[in-house]
């Protein structure tokens, strides 16, 4: 379980490190429920797709590069063929077509692809099946800044780092990091605000953990730069039993926290009742 909690809790970090091929992508016990979540809102016809014309190039040298992958670390669950791939977990085929659908047909990760422009990364395709409240089609076309300008302190802290690190970001050596925040709702989709409820009564199960585990890896064709976002979420509970130290961290973290971030994370009723659940544990 992925716990990327910082005790300074209004404190930005990119926070990146070496990633193994091997662990690009993450598979578990959720990925045929997960993956059914995604047809579902397919079906819906929810804006979960955006691209932009000319760098489609990009997108499908992810897709090679990926079933690449599939065939290499993940061969007793994929059957990679030329045209087509067997999801042997749940013995049906998935033609390869559209490639950030391909994928997201096959793998619980959303796909993001960010080119570079004029100096300025900016991001051009996505598949976005996962977000945490915020719209794809608000985003999409925006460079880094674009990206992150709602969030309090990115322009001051981190983005001079953002931006030098997917300069030097190589095809030889892919990234990862994740972040999390707390939510009051455990759907994957949320692509817009929601209004937190003002009372929580068991905190503990009505307060989710939400991480996202992100990788960056460069491609060396196109020179693109792939963002992944796996999103993982589970009750506070279930975090606090399999985490040692949590509980003091997570205190001190929201602790930390400044009103700006609050407001920006959605936290006004959130934070106290989380705070209450953690002095009823200790």
């Amino acid at each position: 379980m992925y716990f990327p909690v910082d005790k300074r809790g209004s404190r930005l970090s990119v926070g990146l490190r070496n990633l193994d091929l091997a662990s690009w992508f993450e598979l578990d016990e959720k990925r045929i429920p997960e993956l059914r979540i995604k047809e579902d809102l397919l079906q819906k016809n929810e804006s979960v797709l955006a691209e932009s014309r000319g760098v489609e190039d990009a997108s499908y040298e992810l897709l090679t590069l990926a079933l690449e992958n599939l065939k290499d670390f993940h061969g007793d669950s994929f059957d990679v063929r030329e045209k087509e791939v067997i999801d042997k977990e749940r013995k049906q085929s998935v033609q390869i077509n559209h490639p950030l659908l391909t994928l997201s047909a096959l793998l619980q990760e959303d796909f993001c692809v960010m080119n570079r422009v004029d100096e300025s990364w900016f991001l051009t395709s996505a598949v976005l099946f996962s977000p945490s409240r915020w719209r794809l089609l608000d985003k999409v076309g925006k460079n880094l800044s674009g990206i992150h300008e709602p969030v309090p302190g990115y322009e001051t802290q981190i983005a001079a780092a953002t931006h030098k690190a997917f300069e030097r970001i190589t095809e030889e050596q892919p990234l990862w990091r994740a972040n999390w925040t707390l939510l009051d709702d455990s759907t994957l989709f949320q692509p817009t605000p929601a209004r937190a409820r003002a009372v929580i009564e068991d905190a503990g199960n009505e307060v989710y953990f939400r991480v996202e585990r992100q990788t960056l890896r460069k491609l060396p064709d196109s020179k693109a730069v792939i963002f992944t976002i796996r999103t993982y979420v589970e009750p506070l509970n279930i975090v606090v039993e399999k985490v040692d130290g949590a509980l003091d961290t997570l205190r001190e973290s929201l602790l930390s926290t400044d009103e700006h971030h609050e407001e920006y994370k959605g936290w006004k009723y959130i934070k106290p009742a989380v705070l209450d659940f953690i002095d009823s544990k200790s």
